[in-house]
């Protein structure tokens, strides 16, 4: 019996999760909002885990190929998604057969921003009220939506042009990053993004913020006018935080939110959401799935509406 207790004493114990770097799946393309953040997290959140967070773009498919490759993985932690409001809510469309909102889990939310409207400098736009305006008169206005079709820039888009009675022609991209290059590009009128997307492009004077898509002003915008002060009730905004697919060990579920959350406290990361203007909206496990399926349902019942 004492050799088989001292045989297994040097038995090697078994390494605690992680041993080897994370991938982190982002169905956007690399300069997006959801992107950036995902990459400023992964620089943070080493120093607490020991291993880092390598950051895949994978756009595609309106999400699907990000989907597809998440859930073809085992659920053992070693790969998750960096995701926002607009990814999930095309499940109730072109997504809607083959993935559920159930097929994931939600491990933390990191920020929470509303749409913005924005027109390059020199557009003869300078109000919500003038894009209606033109489009009453016959314009043909193409609006570059930070997302794919049925993600939640595509629905602030169908609601203005709803509750304006106007026709918007809405051209879906692959993320924030690829929306600002058809706006300055001049090769589109107007672009629904997240102020993220586009704050460092309004500072430089190469757009102008029309408005925001909010229920009230945000501190980080005060001279930005609402789209509702402006007489017309649009409001949509945009999570972003990091999912998994369903099925992974509750202990390895806290391991990567608990370094998350302090990537997402650390001061450097705070300075980056000030620079950047965006909002902070830490949330995290039940909590942010909460959360998530509030919103994913009232979009979908916005999406409802606006089909009938």
């Amino acid at each position: 019996m004492s050799v088989v207790i001292f045989l297994l004493a040097l038995q090697p114990a078994e390494a605690s999760f992680p041993t080897r770097p994370i991938t982190v799946i982002n169905a956007s393309v690399a300069g997006s909002a959801t992107d950036v953040m995902a990459r400023q997290i992964a620089h943070y959140a080493e120093a607490h885990l020991d291993q880092p967070f390598v950051i895949i773009n994978r756009p595609g498919g309106a999400g699907a190929v990000t989907f597809s490759a998440l859930l073809a993985e085992d659920p053992d932690g070693y790969t998750i998604v960096s995701s926002n409001a607009s990814q999930l809510a095309i499940l109730h469309t072109t997504l809607r057969d083959q993935f559920s909102f159930d097929d994931f889990i939600f491990l933390a939310n990191v920020q929470v921003d509303n749409f913005a409207f924005f027109v390059l400098y020199d557009s003869p736009f300078h109000s919500i009220s003038d894009v209606v305006e033109a489009a009453r008169g016959g314009q043909d206005l193409l609006v570059a939506v930070g997302g794919g079709v049925g993600s939640g820039f595509h629905l602030a888009g169908l609601q203005l042009a709803h509750v304006a009675g106007i026709d918007l022609t809405l051209m879906p991209t692959a993320g924030g990053g690829e929306a600002n290059v058809q706006l300055l590009g001049a090769h589109v009128d107007l672009a629904i993004i997240s102020p993220a997307s586009s704050w460092a492009h309004v500072e430089a004077g190469q757009m102008r913020f029309l408005g925001l898509a909010a229920e009230e002003r945000s501190p980080l915008f005060p001279d930005v006018p609402t789209v509702r002060e402006q007489g017309y009730d649009v409001v949509a905004s945009q999570w972003r935080g990091f999912i998994a697919r369903r099925g992974m060990p509750q202990e390895i579920q806290e391991t990567i939110v608990e370094a998350i959350r302090l990537a997402a406290h650390e001061e450097g990361f705070q300075e980056f959401l000030a620079q950047t203007k965006v909002g902070f909206g830490y949330v995290e496990l039940d909590e942010f799935a909460r959360f998530a399926r509030e919103d994913f349902d009232r979009v979908g019942e916005i999406m409802s509406l606006l089909e009938n």
